[in-house]
């Protein structure tokens, strides 16, 4: 059984192959460079972010301190806070209150002891007073407020309280208004974190988040926020800052997790997260696109490649098949030359070959049958009652066969055995 040729497969799996690898090695490049750049890019904006976040962080402590200071000097409230006049601090100092932004904003007047003489609690349009009684003598900050100390910030300092929410509290000392001042209470303005959160992210798709030094979530612009493990929070230093991906709420997050320190007091771990679907959809729709790039040059490349592989074959597969109809015996079979390449040489050539072979047979066959011929007319010569006999049933034969249209190669084999139909006489006395 002959075994159908497979030239076209050698032609078209090289390339096939060589496409192939190029086009791996190629997306796998591209999706590396695309993917560092699109990364790159990502934590260039998360970088951004939480600065920006910074800023607005130190732009709402420079607005809570000029409230605080204020407050802390509207007039007449040192007089008050000497005689423990409750009712006049709150009359004096309810106006800042009720007109500061933002809406929950607190103040409380203290004493020399660091005992609340009166809070005030802004709550939307309204300005709620009490007195609880709450002592802050033991806080740093409120001491140092109330010994009048000065660093290198001034005279107001910062801490976290830890009443039902977390409250960023800012210090103040309350000054008497005479030749020679002096500290008669502190007055302090806190805000909750849960309020500073989202007033700082600047934006829905970026998440603030406040951290204490345990690394558990004090408040966040989004809810549910993750713990920070030990080596994260290890990670973070003044001057450097963690980047981790993390999930919660079904999302996917870049974190960078920055040192929360505020007027020289480190208070925990300060956290700017933004969403990482949109880096993932972009990453996961350019791969889209280079293997779509990919698979379309693959099949142009397959198609150019069977194009030509059938352009190279097909004159050899006519080749082919004209070498087996000459091997049937067939010598008048030709094969049309197409290029002037090899294979258009190959088929020439063979036809060269085809015209000489037919040229011999039929030389070979002309004279084997001028022999038959002679030894017939011989035979005929033998008896005179058959002479010419055996020319003549030859040339009938002919022309029977051409009134049956039969074909000329039947036709000859008539002709010829009409010739030799009474060879068997030539042993006859």
């Amino acid at each position: 059984m002959i075994r159908k040729p497979t030239l076209r497969r050698r032609i078209v799996l090289p390339f096939v192959l060589l496409v192939l690898m190029i086009g791996v090695v190629g997306v796998a490049i591209v999706s590396f460079q695309v993917t560092g750049s699109v990364e790159s890019a990502a934590d260039t904006s998360l970088v951004r972010s939480s600065l920006r976040t910074n800023d607005r962080l130190a732009s709402l402590e420079n607005d809570r301190l000029q409230q605080l200071r204020a407050a802390a000097e509207t007039s007449g409230v040192d007089s008050a806070v000497t005689r423990g006049d409750r009712a006049a601090i709150a009359r004096l100092v309810s106006p800042i209150v009720g007109n500061a932004q933002p809406e929950h904003l607190g103040i409380r007047v203290l004493n020399l002891q660091g005992t609340s003489l009166v809070a005030l609690h802004r709550d939307g349009s309204s300005v709620t007073t009490f007195s609880d009684g709450i002592t802050y003598g033991t806080q740093p900050a409120v001491v140092h407020a109330l010994h009048g100390d000065r660093d290198a910030l001034g005279d107001k300092y910062l801490f976290l309280g830890t009443e039902t929410t977390p409250v960023l509290y800012w210090v103040a000392p309350i000054w008497t208004e005479t030749q020679n001042p002096s500290v008669v209470g502190a007055m302090l303005l806190g805000q909750p974190l849960t309020e500073i959160a989202p007033a700082i992210s600047g934006s829905s798709s970026i998440v603030v988040g406040f951290y204490d030094s345990t690394g558990t979530a004090l408040a966040s612009s989004l809810p549910m926020m993750p713990s920070l493990s030990n080596g994260v929070r290890g990670t973070v230093t003044p001057d450097t800052a963690a980047r981790l991906a993390t999930e919660w709420q079904g999302k996917s997050y870049r974190m960078l997790v920055n040192d929360w320190t505020m007027r020289g007091i480190r208070l925990g771990f300060l956290a700017v997260a933004v969403t990482a679907d949109d880096v993932t959809g972009s990453l996961n729709a350019i791969r889209l696109v280079l293997v779509a790039l990919f698979g379309a040059i693959v099949l142009g490349t397959i198609l150019i490649g069977l194009a030509l592989a059938d352009r190279i074959t097909r004159p050899m597969d006519q080749l082919v098949a004209s070498m087996r109809v000459v091997s049937a015996g067939d010598y008048s079979q030709r094969v049309a030359v197409e290029s002037p390449d090899e294979i258009g040489y190959l088929a020439t050539t063979f036809n060269e070959m085809a015209a000489a072979l037919q040229r011999q047979i039929r030389e070979r066959e002309e004279a084997y049958f001028r022999n038959l011929e002679a030894l017939a007319r011989a035979i005929d010569a033998r008896d005179p009652y058959t002479f010419e006999h055996s020319a003549r049933v030859s040339a009938i034969s002919l022309e029977i066969a051409r009134s049956m249209e039969l074909a000329p190669v039947q036709q000859e084999v008539l002709r010829r055995a009409g010739l030799l139909h009474d060879v068997g006489k030539i042993g006859v006395p």
